[in-house]
């Protein structure tokens, strides 16, 4: 079951706070959550280079570009969603965004109207997406633990029938991921931000 981040501090649960006040459990999600994927190095490796905070005007630059092709945004989608900085901006029904990082997820503070869960984004399968924002991870192919590109491939292969080469790069995945997870007359806005 893949835990959700809090709509304010106050209402982190007790195994939260704990994990925040560095008590066990630290590292413990995200040790279950990439098991498959490969040594711990090329982990580290691949999650440290995923750690981008999108500045706030690219951010608010992104949603007015969603925004000029869209006055009307039911569900959208974040699959690298960080710390929920696009959560913060734009209009919309409902916001869900995925982050495996437990540092980035734990202080996430989000709106009402979205939700952040602590899981692999390609564990889901979301088709009905209006939209899909935010700024995926620009990791190269040579730094993609092989169980993540293993795992992602064969996701992407089923729901698109496209067949992705070892030397596609993070986005590549995330990209294709979104263009997935949107309606047919969907918008997939992650754009080259950084």
């Amino acid at each position: 079951m893949p835990r959700e981040a809090p709509q304010n501090p106050s209402s982190r649960s007790p195994a939260t706070q704990a994990r925040a006040r560095g008590g066990r459990g630290t590292g413990s999600r995200l040790g279950d959550l990439t098991r498959d994927w490969g040594t711990s190095a090329a982990i580290s490796l691949y999650l440290e280079r995923c750690q981008v905070a999108t500045p706030e005007r690219l951010v608010e630059a992104a949603w007015r570009h969603v925004t000029d092709a869209r006055s009307v945004i039911g569900k959208v989608v974040d699959f690298g969603a960080g710390d929920g900085r696009f959560s913060r901006f734009g209009r919309y029904e409902h916001y869900l965004g995925y982050k495996i990082d437990d540092a980035a997820f734990e202080h996430a503070v989000v709106p009402k109207r979205a939700r952040l869960l602590n899981q692999c984004a390609f564990w889901d399968e979301i088709n009905d997406a209006d939209v899909c924002v935010g700024n995926p991870p620009f990791v190269r192919n040579q730094d993609l633990p092989r169980g993540w590109r293993e795992r992602a491939s064969s996701v992407l292969r089923r729901r698109t029938g496209v067949s992705l080469s070892g030397l596609a790069n993070a986005w590549q995945y995330f990209f294709l991921l979104g263009l997935a997870s949107t309606k047919s007359d969907g918008l997939c806005d992650p754009p080259r931000l950084s």
